[in-house]
């Protein structure tokens, strides 16, 4: 090695410099990789990654099961063309029973192919992809469809069935 790089003691500031034109090597983080790979919209993008960093930045043991409520919602609006249309809304908060305060709340839109469904489950994934990873959490929902939509997921999935045909089988797939 010492035969092809000059010999450097880097005890001054100028043999840094050689480090100057080197390429940047960025190292994503695999929690904001897998948001950015589930969320098509850029600002609903940067507001979970917020959420996330947020709640990373809360000194709680993960350890710890966080309580987390959510919920979806569809109503039936009238556009400014004087139109009705379905709109979907999702909402969630997650709280610390030991504490008793808030870590983390949000309220989102979920757009296209409405279903109150849809909206349940995009709050309970939209929660999801804030949480540090293996950290514990129990979700309460009001929806027996979601419940019934991840319960049947999941039996899926650990009966050994292809991913890919189970999630294009899937009610909901779009989420």
């Amino acid at each position: 090695m010492k035969d092809i790089l000059p010999h450097t003691d880097f005890t001054s500031n100028n043999e840094w410099r050689l480090f100057d034109h080197s390429p940047t090597i960025l190292i994503p983080d695999i929690e904001d990789e897998v948001i950015d790979a589930i969320l098509k919209n850029p600002i609903s993008r940067l507001e979970h990654k917020r959420l996330k960093n947020d709640i990373l930045s809360q000194d709680f043991p993960t350890l710890n099961s966080l309580n987390i409520f959510t919920d979806g919602s569809m109503t039936k609006e009238q556009n400014m063309d004087q139109q009705w249309e379905l709109r979907m809304g999702t909402g969630w908060i997650i709280f610390d029973e030991r504490s008793e305060h808030i870590i983390a709340q949000s309220i989102g839109r979920i757009k296209k192919w409405p279903s109150s469904t849809r909206a349940e489950l995009g709050a309970i994934v939209s929660t999801l992809l804030v949480l540090p990873l293996r950290q514990k959490a129990t979700i309460h929902t009001d929806s027996k469809a979601a419940m019934d939509s991840l319960k049947q997921l999941d039996m899926d999935l650990k009966g050994g069935k292809s991913r890919s045909r189970i999630w294009s089988k899937a009610t909901n797939s779009s989420l």
